[in-house]
């Protein structure tokens, strides 16, 4: 039997007190009356000690109902063999982070990656938490707590190590303050899924190398029982590595257009000699021959490498060798490209009138720095454009014209101001179930719901820009549209505003109503400019984009949806839907490049607690101090011992009073 409060059975010394009062306090024995004393004076009885017990029951019930007083006071409880306290392990949170960087692509870093994570392993005990995830700019899970106490105890180690062997580095950079800051987080939920403290450690596997992002660490909230336990990660062979950086293009007189780079050389404080060769992005021929270029350990030096005016229109790469590390030997560069759109204006007014929405629409344009942008409104129809706005009912040939090119990948936006645009619409669409009615009232309609998550109206998402009710419309006709177009934008009548219906390639979208100013104070109002923008940039598949883009999370999250049938992954060029001269040239960040490992001065700068055996070993004594007692309160709150030990004292008190009052009868029934 063990106790909560081994302290109260201090109580127990209390016994000494009934023993006593039974051994001093007696009462005198029956009274002889003889013949001979009855004239003399009575005299008060003398009390003499004596070491015989009297009433030796009583004195036992009393001596108990002490004891079980103290016994109860004291939390008695009885130890499951299941829950041994004394040697019971204490469970251990370990979440293990991964650099899966571009630096880590050099060579011999993935095998001492997989040994280290496997000694790290085969240390855990079955009663252990794991969670293991890998890290760049962004965290990747690899295994979660709950597949980790899924899986059979014996099966665990070869199930986390195929995990982490298909999880292999990538060309991201890394960020160390999103690992140490997420696997906190990790120690913190491992901890929430029990009420048995656990010790915690952290493991972190990499290069450690200058390149990753240390800033923001020492701002992390460190929990206590938890330490971080660095595993450095190093190349098989130590050697200088080269990496080109673009800068700009200059033009030369005796050279003519010239390529900027730096050439930079980290990792060793060797002179280094490298090649570098222009190729083809297209086919990778070789365009301008490898040319040798000298550069000092850990600098950084800017070559001018000359180029032929007829390659700088065209997406190149330039290749590198001479270094120990091939990871970021190319740097991939696109033409700079700035889309000229062309808009087909198919209206009756001409651009002079001002009252008129082309008039509007050629003034805003004009302003559009990107995309360069043309208001052709002489020969709308010659197919040359890449976007159109019909503000007038077309015939059948001007229909079926447009509606070819939108199905070829063009937009259109039909300013449908009154009935006689449903023929039109119905024959751009290619479906009758279009309609355009007139309305029962002319009371001024204004704008309601907006789809703000569509890329028309994205730049009002925000609070501040997304109130459109103040804008009237008049003389607008009712728009009836069928089930597969999509509703972009409605009146507060609930009515249809603005309709989109894929065609193809191509989009067509339907306005319901006019935009010159008689009829609706839209183009007057602060919205129109951004929309009319986001429409054209649209048209002309998406903003520009850069020469020269360091591939990272963000990058990638940005532009990949401009590139639905190709993986943002790696560095290199990627050609955009349906153009032949629009590219996007990714290359890996720069940071990456500089391998060096960070100074052991720099890294104790950040106040992380550093995994030592000792501190660890002290801090999981306590934690098993206060397991075995979490472990004794919860069996003792289980039995209830002491409940069953205060019904008995109660028990006794009532045997105990029973029996003193028996004593007592017998006493005054005796003859005096």
């Amino acid at each position: 039997m063990s106790f909560l409060a081994p302290l109260f059975l201090v109580g127990l010394a209390l016994v000494a007190g009934p023993i006593l009062f039974h051994l001093i306090r007696q009462s005198p024995k029956n009274r002889i009356v003889f013949s001979s004393t009855e004239l003399l004076d009575a005299s008060p009885p003398k009390q003499q000690t004596s070491r015989r017990i009297q009433n030796p029951w009583l004195l036992l019930i009393r001596c108990l109902i002490i004891g079980f007083l103290a016994f109860a006071f004291a939390r008695p409880f009885i130890p499951d063999a299941a829950d041994t306290l004394g040697n019971k392990e204490v469970r251990r949170d370990i979440v293990i982070a991964i650099d899966r960087s571009a630096s880590m692509n050099r060579p011999g870093i993935s095998e001492q990656l997989m040994e280290e994570a496997r000694k790290i392993l085969e240390k855990l005990s079955p009663s252990d938490q794991l969670s293991l995830f890998g890290f760049t700019d962004a965290i990747s899970p690899i295994i979660s707590p709950e597949q980790w106490t899924a899986m059979e105890a014996d099966r665990r180690i070869n199930f986390a190590l195929e995990r982490l062997e298909s999880s292999t580095a990538t060309a991201l950079p890394g960020l160390l303050v999103e690992a140490i800051s997420e696997a906190v987080s990790e120690i913190e939920a491992l901890r929430e899924r029990t009420s048995v403290s656990g010790f915690g450690e952290i493991y972190l596997l990499s290069d450690f190398a200058e390149g990753t992002r240390i800033n923001g660490i020492e701002s992390i909230d460190w929990p206590s029982s938890l330490r971080l336990n660095r595993v450095q990660l190093s190349p098989e062979q130590e050697g200088p590595n080269l990496s080109l950086r673009w800068v700009q293009w200059s033009e030369s007189e005796s050279l003519g257009s010239v390529a900027n780079i730096a050439l930079t050389s980290s990792g060793a404080p060797l002179r280094s000699v490298a090649e570098i060769s222009i190729r083809s992005a297209l086919d990778d021929s070789l365009l301008v021959s490898p040319s040798e270029h000298f550069v000092d350990g850990n600098t950084e030096t800017i070559i001018n490498i000359p180029v032929a005016q007829e390659l700088c229109s065209q997406p190149l790469v330039f290749a590198l060798s001479g270094d120990s590390y091939p990871f970021d030997n190319k740097l991939a560069l696109a033409p700079d490209y700035i889309p000229q759109v062309s808009i087909g204006l198919i209206s009756q007014s001409s651009l002079a009138n001002e009252s008129s929405a082309p008039y509007f629409i050629s003034k805003a344009v004009q302003g559009f720095a990107t995309p360069r942008t043309r208001i052709d409104s002489q020969t709308p129809l010659a197919g040359s454009h890449v976007a159109y706005v019909i503000d007038r009912p077309l015939a059948t040939a001007e229909a079926n014209s447009i509606k070819a090119e939108i199905e070829s990948g063009k937009t259109a936006i039909v300013l449908a101001h009154g009935t006689g645009f449903s023929d039109t619409i119905r024959q751009l669409s290619g479906s009758d179930s279009w309609l355009m009615e007139n309305r029962s009232s002319d009371t001024p309609l204004l704008i309601g719901e907006v789809d703000f998550s569509h890329t028309l109206f994205a730049p009002f998402a925000s609070p501040r820009f997304s109130n459109f009710t103040s804008i009237n419309t008049w003389q607008t006709p009712k728009l009836s549209a069928p089930g597969s177009a999509k509703v972009l934008a409605r009146y507060d009548d609930q009515s249809p505003l603005l309709v989109e219906e894929k065609r193809g390639d191509g989009s067509l979208y339907i306005w319901s109503g006019s935009w010159a100013p008689p009829a609706s104070q839209w183009v007057l109002s602060s919205k129109f400019i951004p929309f009319l923008h986001r429409f054209v940039l649209s048209a002309s598949g998406g903003p520009p984009l850069p020469s020269n883009a360091a591939l990272t999370s963000s990058e990638i999250e940005r532009y990949q949806p401009m590139f639905p049938d190709q993986l943002i992954q790696t560095p290199g060029i990627y050609r955009f839907p349906r153009t032949e001269n629009r590219w996007l040239a990714i290359h890996i960040d720069p940071l990456e490049s500089k391998t060096n490992p960070i100074s052991l001065d720099q890294w104790e700068q950040l106040g992380l607690p550093e995994f030592e055996e000792s501190v660890a070993q002290a801090q999981l004594a306590r934690i098993r101090s206060q397991s075995e007692q979490e472990s004794a309160r919860t069996i003792e709150e289980r039995q209830h011992i002491w409940q069953w030990l205060l019904w008995a004292v109660l028990a006794l008190l009532a045997l105990e009073s029973a029996v003193a009052m028996r004593s007592h009868q017998r006493k005054e029934a005796m003859p005096s």
